[in-house]
């Protein structure tokens, strides 16, 4: 029993960015266009990075940096929020969504996706409130009824393995979305194609796919690509005077059951939230209490051993894993998500700060604050990949400690076969049948 607790694998599933368990390091690489073992294990489908942005009719980001306030600045509490005025709203006239999938690419497509489906939700009915300091600068805002969480208009994708849209729906149960319908498709070489579709058809939604740079501003992942889903999404879809949105993304297997999820950044990535990957952001606040309540057996043993840092629930911890955006705000995480926004370091300021610690495990001094390519400026938006390139090997063990392993797995091994030897003598002297003496 000992040893099976000591060599039995601790696997943390799917999350977004970059999961401090599991950096890429190898299993990211694609050999002859299909994945390996250890990425089909680790990596297919998973879901990296979430934003949310509003743009104007040239499809650009619309941004009032002299407008940031608390908690894109250093938090005061002293200071007010600053709210955009009417003439700045008016300027937006669509969202920009991009989900992102698969990360640390190395090579490009064809790639294992045609068995995965990816959602993307919007709540536009749910209450939003901004009262509250903490709320709004760890989570852009609270919610008033987190129980009662459900998509007003889901966005569903399946693209082929180069990267191509396979299938595309959008539904809106509620009948609150409109135009869903109206979805022009482009892949790299059709959006040259039609570059003035954009502005041509001003409320038609408009979706890219496509094989880019990693946009996640983290050092391990520089070099490295992603496949995209980018979205135009115009305000004439929504009800007439939405100004918030709840969002989220969803990746399904191969067995139609959900198995991660993504909605504020650096979320589902630290360990303690690993367990909200397979629910909607309905039951985020149940499972949270519950497991708290009841903690598993490993989360209990790593707190009490002492790893507080990764498995320890904050008091602050109690409210569901979703994007709240508000055109109340300029803007910039955790209202939305801008491409350049640093979110290990604006997180690190409010309480998150594995990610941020991680950032400075690299020799570079100060740490990077943006991507190793630069973003477009219009739809796409994301930075052209990289060329394909192999991964460095991650770290091994020294010689010594390899000695000590194996000398442990050996003695542990010498164990088994005698007990199983020992076993065997029992059962023969008990019940094979001994010759009477005569």
């Amino acid at each position: 029993m000992g040893s099976a607790f000591f060599f039995s694998p601790i696997v943390l599933m799917a999350s977004d960015h970059a999961d401090p368990i599991h950096l890429p390091m190898g299993p990211e690489i694609f050999d002859n266009g299909k994945p390996n073992d250890a990425a089909v294990a680790r990596l297919a489908g998973n879901t990296t990075d979430l934003f949310v942005f509003p743009v104007g009719a040239d499809g650009k980001l619309v941004n009032f940096p002299e407008k940031e306030g608390p908690p894109f600045t250093t938090f005061d509490r002293k200071k007010p929020k600053i709210l955009l005025e009417s003439a700045d709203v008016a300027q937006i006239k669509a969202l920009a969504v991009i989900f992102c999938v698969r990360p640390g690419l190395r090579q490009k497509p064809p790639l294992d996706l045609s068995g995965y489906t990816y959602f993307v939700h919007m709540d536009l009915r749910s209450r939003v409130l901004f009262d509250k300091e903490e709320e709004f600068a760890r989570h852009g805002g609270s919610i008033e009824d987190p129980g009662n969480i459900s998509p007003d208009v889901t966005i569903e994708i399946q693209l082929n393995d180069d990267t191509t849209v396979k299938k595309q729906a959008i539904t809106s149960p509620g009948g609150v979305f409109h135009n869903g319908d109206k979805v022009r498709i482009y892949d790299a070489k059709s959006l040259k194609e039609k570059a003035d579709d954009l502005t041509k058809y001003p409320n038609d939604i408009h979706l890219y796919t496509g094989y880019h740079a990693n946009p996640f501003i983290f050092p391990k992942f520089f070099g490295t690509n992603i496949v995209s889903m980018v979205m135009i999404i115009p305000l004439s879809c929504f009800p007439e005077g939405q100004r918030d949105w709840i969002i989220w993304g969803a990746t399904v297997g191969k067995d139609g059951k959900q198995f991660d999820h993504v909605g504020r950044s650096l979320r589902t990535q630290n360990p303690r939230f690993d367990l909200l990957n397979t629910h909607p952001p309905k039951d985020h606040v149940n499972v949270i209490r519950a497991e708290k309540a009841n903690p598993s057996l490993m989360r209990d043993l790593f707190v009490k051993f002492g790893f507080d840092s990764f498995f320890a629930y904050r008091p602050w911890d109690e409210t569901p894993d979703v994007m709240i955006y508000s055109d109340r705000f300029n803007v910039g995480y955790p209202n939305g998500r801008r491409l350049d926004d640093d979110v290990a370091a604006l997180l690190a300021r409010y309480g998150d700060t594995l990610l941020y610690e991680l950032s400075y495990a690299g020799a570079k001094f100060p740490r990077d604050t943006t991507i190793d390519k630069p973003f477009l400026k219009e739809f796409p938006y994301l930075a052209d990949p990289w060329p394909d390139s192999q991964v460095k090997p991650g770290p091994l063990l020294s010689t010594k400690n390899k000695v000590i392993v194996g000398t442990f797995i050996g003695v542990i091994l010498l164990v088994v076969l005698l007990a199983a030897v020992g076993v065997w003598h029992l059962i023969q002297w008990l019940f094979l049948k001994r010759p009477i003496p005569g």
